[in-house]
């Protein structure tokens, strides 16, 4: 399988675990009992599904540095750029795409966040190729 294509689906199931990662509101019990939980209530869950993301957004860094044979120096200020955009991504996950429907948010949340990774990258890539 092409790395690249790895990296992309390793990041997707990351993300998508994320946005279920949480549930603010009623949620059911094995027991059958009904509690009511907020975002605290799940802090936990909701870092390590972060983490996941940005584990994935390191690797996808890293490959892409060594793609684009980026010196040391640069290829730790790309590594850090991809890590800082799917933070951000995260954050706009936990607290947006879930109210926007949950699987049915994600497309909407990619196909509105890939100009701001495609406007970030693409600045990063020109200050570090100068």
């Amino acid at each position: 399988m092409n790395v690249r294509l790895y990296l992309i689906t390793v990041l997707v199931r990351a993300e998508t675990i994320l946005t279920y990662t949480h549930v603010a509101g009623p949620v059911s019990q094995a027991d059958g009992n009904v509690v009511q939980t907020s975002l605290w209530n799940n802090a936990g869950a909701i870092a390590l599904s972060v983490c996941g993301v940005l584990i994935a957004a390191l690797l996808m860094g890293i490959c892409q540095s060594l793609a684009l044979r980026f010196p040391l120096f640069k290829a730790l200020l790309w590594i850090a750029m991809n890590v800082l955009v799917f933070l951000i991504a995260s954050v706009i996950m936990i607290f947006w795409v879930r109210g926007a429907g949950g699987m049915f948010g994600i497309p909407v949340f990619f196909a509105a966040y890939s100009p701001v990774y495609a406007a970030i990258s693409g600045v990063t890539i020109l200050r570090l190729r100068a």
